[in-house]
């Protein structure tokens, strides 16, 4: 049984669910390094299809592949069509199924709540945000300089910790045979009026699940050098430090082969269209 992938395998006798595509037959065939049949199978995630093998072995214990009738085995749409297709209307509980009605209109209401548009996937890798600079870390810190900027017009700068970045904004697909994942913009859906590539609120809160508390502080020069090099302390090959910055309104780089409080290089206070405001660190110095 495959999984992670979500790959929807269906056989000629299986229904798709409303706007979906066939990706694969199911089971996939491929042979075992003993030359074995090997039967893959897998369906797509959140029990949009339940998968059923029926399949007979030999004596020895090797698949017999005719064994596998596809009007028995198979991925089954879990829609309500598929429910009349089993005759199983009346085998809900309605107990159950108030309250998952109401779960599922509570979530509907957030997914249709739209944020913003994203054309890209946003990445939000723990190996990443907590080693280096990301899209989503770029996007979550400069949202966090831009609320605060219209409470304080003279705030410069955000830090955020990547440890506090849980999860991407977007989707990772691995086509049926394919060794490569795709990183992909977020699906849309069509029951809470999502778009395609739409930044819905479960979708922010999946990536900022800790909710973070902002905090105004001022900082010297000195001081701000002081944080980032905290920032950067544990960077480590194969570590991922939650302290690792995020960071908006500001750039800098450092030298991890330094000991830890003396691998800041640089440092500068940027203007809003990237140009450098101000320089706080040069060669490892403070300047400003």
């Amino acid at each position: 049984m495959a999984g992670g992938s979500n790959t929807r395998l269906l056989d000629e006798t299986d229904r798709l669910r409303a706007g979906d595509t066939k990706q694969g037959e199911y089971p996939i065939f491929k042979k075992s390094a003993s030359g074995e049949d090997v039967a893959i199978i897998n369906t797509d995630g959140n029990y949009k299809y339940v998968g059923r093998l029926i399949v007979d072995f030999d004596a020895q214990g090797r698949i017999i592949p005719e064994s596998i009738n596809p009007n028995v085995s198979g991925a089954y749409a879990t829609d309500e069509q598929g429910v009349k297709d089993l005759n199983a209307e009346n085998l809900v509980d309605p107990e159950i199924k108030a309250i998952t009605d109401a779960l599922q209109e509570v979530i509907k209401k957030q997914d249709g709540n739209v944020l913003g548009i994203t054309d890209v996937f946003l990445n939000g890798t723990r190996s990443d945000v907590r080693t280096q600079e990301t899209n989503l870390g770029n996007l979550t810190a400069d949202a966090n300089l831009n609320y605060v900027k219209g409470l304080d017009s003279t705030v410069a700068v955000s830090i955020k910790n990547g440890g506090g970045i849980r999860n991407n904004i977007g989707r990772i697909f691995t086509p049926p045979g394919a060794t490569e994942s795709q990183k992909l913009p977020p699906e849309g859906n069509d029951l809470s009026g999502k778009p395609d590539g739409g930044i819905s609120q479960p979708d922010a809160q999946n990536a900022l699940s800790f909710n973070n508390a902002l905090s105004l502080v001022t900082l010297t020069a000195t001081q701000l050098k002081a944080i980032l090099e905290h920032g950067v302390a544990k960077v480590a090959p194969g570590a991922t430090p939650g302290q690792f910055p995020q960071i908006g309104g500001i750039s800098f780089s450092f030298d991890a082969t330094q000991p830890a409080g003396e691998r800041i290089q640089s440092a500068a206070i940027l203007n809003d269209d990237g140009s450098v405001k101000e320089a706080l660190v040069r060669n490892g110095e403070v300047v400003g």
